[in-house]
This record gives C-alpha cells, structure tokens and sequence, in this order.
C-alpha cells in the first residue's frame, strides 16, 4: 500500500463537504493508532486545474476524498505519512471533474464506515494485550459502544 506525505493532500470544501470535523472522533482515531490500531487507507485523486493560490495550474496536487478524520489524527500525532489509494491513476482536470469526484466523495463516505464498536477499532491493541475481553478494553481505552463519536 503506498503511503503519501501527509503535507501533500488537500482537504477541498466542495470535494469533501463537511461543515466541520469531529474532534471528538479525531480524538479517539488518535488514541487508537497511539494503541496500535491499524486503518484503512484514505482515498485521494490527483488533479490538475486546482484553483489555489501559490500553485500553477499545470501543478498535480492530491485532494482526499475520504478519510479526513484519520488524516487529521495522523496530523495531530505529528505522523508524516498514510497510507493512500487512488480513485483513478489518471489527474483529472478540477474544473471539469469536481463534481464526479464530490459524488465519489459521497459514495466512499456512504460505504466505507469506521466500525461503531470501539472494540473493533482496538482489535490490533487487544490482541496486542494478551486477547483481554471487550469490557476490559473498554476500561483500558475509558470508551464505550454508546459514547463512540463515530
């Protein structure tokens, strides 16, 4: 799985329209990976044409398109890299694609959810400290399936 600069990825407005992120859920990715856990990789799209300031438009830039509160907990922590798959090899052109790419924006956001159940997310931690139970995990990591932000 090939891993990306964390620097290097834009979070767009109109590609990924969230109003704002959970800090909450920020939090507990951060707390997971700080644990061991493991993530799936975020989704991003190379694209020319991006209307940013400080950039040519000929400049391939990489946008996320799903993930951006497991990029943010990577920030938090200081990592530098993620892992990252593409949407398509090809950069598209922004001004011409940004709406198919909000639309894959929704379908990975719709289809790929983090599981509800903290102890799924600490599996790898679990396992890690000798197979304890849920309800002790639950204990270790002061979460619980109600209180989960996600």
């Amino acid at each position: 799985m090939p891993l990306f600069n964390i620097s290097d990825l834009i979070w767009d407005d109109f590609i990924y329209p969230r109003s704002d992120r959970k800090q909450q859920t920020i939090d507990a990715y951060g707390e997971a990976l700080t644990a061991g856990a493991t993530f799936p990789p975020i989704v991003i799209q190379p694209v020319i044409n991006y209307p940013a300031s400080g950039t040519r438009l000929s400049e391939i830039l990489l946008l996320i398109l799903d993930g951006i509160h497991r990029w943010s907990a990577y920030k938090v922590l200081g990592l530098t890299e993620i892992k990252a798959v593409l949407w398509q090899e090809q950069p598209l052109d922004y001004a011409t694609c940004k709406d198919d790419m909000l639309l894959e924006s929704a379908r990975q956001n719709r289809n790929l959810r983090i599981t509800p159940s903290p102890c799924l997310i600490f599996t790898g931690f679990c396992q890690k400290q000798g197979g304890k139970s849920p309800t002790a995990l639950n204990a270790l990591c002061h979460l619980n399936a109600s209180a989960a932000p996600w």
